[in-house]
């Protein structure tokens, strides 16, 4: 499982991208968030985590391009206006703390592009001869886990979050 940017940054051919799976978003996606206080267009100063490079550009690009915002960017052990969250801590956040403002990336993607937001792909680099045969146990993998969803989630939010604000298939629009 390789980040977005990863793949967009690598060298040509570095990577072969498994056709049909993914990690991406239709909508909200719940777990990759600005979190602030005041108006959004006030800010000056955001904390950027990073865990996932492909958040904090997906992060600079809605504030610079789709609120025309240029704020510092800075490490998450400063001050700062606005924090980025991402993954776990940001899940475990968002419901301790609901009555927070919260810029959803992968909303605020979708309402500008009207497109689905990718966050990372399964990317092989094997030989052709290799790949061919472990995309298919990959997509395989995908299948055999969306179908026991139920099984894998621990309780009813995990099954919400995992089967309506993630998608996993990465067909046209996602391409």
């Amino acid at each position: 499982l390789v980040p977005l940017m990863e793949v967009l940054e690598a060298p040509a051919g570095m990577y072969r991208i498994v056709n049909s799976v993914g990690i991406g978003a239709e909508r909200d996606v719940y777990s990759v968030y600005l979190n602030y206080t005041g108006a959004l267009g006030k800010i000056k100063t955001v904390a950027l985590d990073p865990a996932s490079k492909t958040s904090v550009e997906l992060a600079r690009l809605v504030l610079e391009k789709f609120h025309r915002l240029t704020p510092r960017y800075v490490s998450p052990d400063e001050p700062a206006d606005v924090q980025l969250l991402i993954g776990d801590p940001a899940i475990i956040h968002r419901q301790a703390h609901p009555e927070q403002n919260y810029l959803d990336l992968g909303e605020a993607w979708r309402e500008q592009t009207r497109l689905p937001f990718v966050f990372a792909v399964w990317a092989l680099r094997l030989p052709l001869w290799q790949s061919i045969w472990t995309a298919r146990q990959l997509r395989q993998a995908a299948r055999v886990g969306l179908a026991n969803v139920n099984h894998i989630a621990r309780n009813a939010f995990e099954r919400v979050y995992l089967t309506e604000h993630l998608c996993y298939d990465l067909g046209e629009p996602q391409r």
